[in-house]
């Protein structure tokens, strides 16, 4: 929490619709302590759209809620891949 002190930015996410809810689950390569896992959801939450990043580099995964309606996946994979991290296919 020293790098990453709000890891939502402070921002506030609102959607209208269920249905424009989407969870991806990503396998991610090189993740090894939780700053890794502060890192991915740091870049991640400075997307509009999102409402939830999970990281964990136990399980070498991120779960990541999003309105569908704001941000792509391609966009969320981007934000990973500028940590330095790679999302396994």
């Amino acid at each position: 929490h020293l790098f990453y002190p709000d890891s939502n930015n402070g921002k506030q996410v609102v959607y209208v619709s269920k249905s424009d809810v989407g969870e991806l689950n990503y396998s991610i390569q090189g993740m090894t302590c939780a700053g890794c896992e502060a890192h991915i959801e740091h870049e991640v939450n400075k997307l509009e759209g999102i409402l939830e990043v999970d990281a964990n580099y136990e399980t070498s995964s991120a779960l990541v809620k999003y309105d569908k309606s704001k941000v792509t996946p391609d966009e969320i994979a981007k934000a990973i891949g500028k940590t330095g991290y790679k999302i396994i296919e």
